[in-house]
């Protein structure tokens, strides 16, 4: 079965709320469909953060090596 992928990027990473009600969606997506699910972004460290919260992996394909993110 093909995943369903999500991009995630622009208005919608500057927004928590928006944020909250598009996990909140997926994670109702999760609960009543078998179709995989990939979140894909190009919104740098915001969404890396966003995602260690959530405790997801983040993967990352033809990037950069070095992780560029500033620590806390």
């Amino acid at each position: 079965m093909n995943p369903l992928i999500i991009k995630l990027g622009g208005v919608l990473l500057d927004s928590e709320e928006a944020l909250e009600r598009l996990f909140t969606a997926l994670v109702n997506y999760r609960q009543s469909h078998q179709r995989p699910l990939v979140i894909v972004h190009g919104g740098g460290c915001l969404v890396d953060e966003l995602m260690k919260k959530l405790a997801l992996p983040v993967e990352k394909k033809n990037g950069p090596a070095r992780n560029a993110c500033r620590p806390d």
